[in-house]
């Protein structure tokens, strides 16, 4: 596991987790200088210089926690697979999103995380910049969005509905 793997898939999201059970304040994801000691004190180290903490509104616009709707963070350079580029928490949805590398594959992936999960939500084809990742999480074909998911997610169901009945045909 690489520092920034611990960062991005450990550390945030058991925050996060800490603070949707109330046990830390919301502000807690956004002390950046805070996030790196809570590092330090686990003999992690990352690039500071390339690691920011931003809050936006609905309209992807910078923002206060009070009126903040994300929490986005821009990650240091990937230096291997699955690191991220960003992480966003959506506030009111009380979700993490990563948009990370798979360079083995060709593409970007976006993940869900939790504790102790980390999961694919839909591969995309090209690089994106945070706030074209916001907005895309908003899609209407996205996690985030209205009520679709990815059309290779679909398909995989399928697959998966298909394969199981006619095993259980069989």
């Amino acid at each position: 596991m690489t520092n920034n793997y611990f960062l991005e898939y450990r550390l945030i999201p058991g925050l996060f987790d800490q603070v949707k059970t109330g046990k830390n304040p919301l502000q807690s994801l956004v002390d950046s200088r805070w996030i790196i000691a809570c590092l330090s004190s686990n003999n992690i180290e990352i690039d500071t210089e390339r690691f920011s903490i931003d809050i936006y509104d609905e309209s992807y616009n910078k923002s206060t926690l009070e009126k903040g709707k994300y929490i986005a963070y821009t990650f240091p350079e990937i230096t291997s697979v699955p690191e991220a580029k960003y992480g966003v928490i959506d506030i009111e949805a009380k979700k993490y999103y990563t948009f990370e590398s798979d360079f083995s594959k060709g593409c970007w992936v976006i993940g869900n995380q939790e504790v102790g999960s980390h999961a694919l939500v839909e591969m995309v084809q090209k690089d994106m910049s945070l706030e074209e990742f916001m907005r895309y999480l908003n899609q209407p074909k996205t996690p985030l969005g209205v009520n679709k998911r990815s059309g290779c997610l679909s398909v995989i169901v399928f697959i998966i509905t298909v394969v199981g009945s006619l095993a259980f045909v069989i």
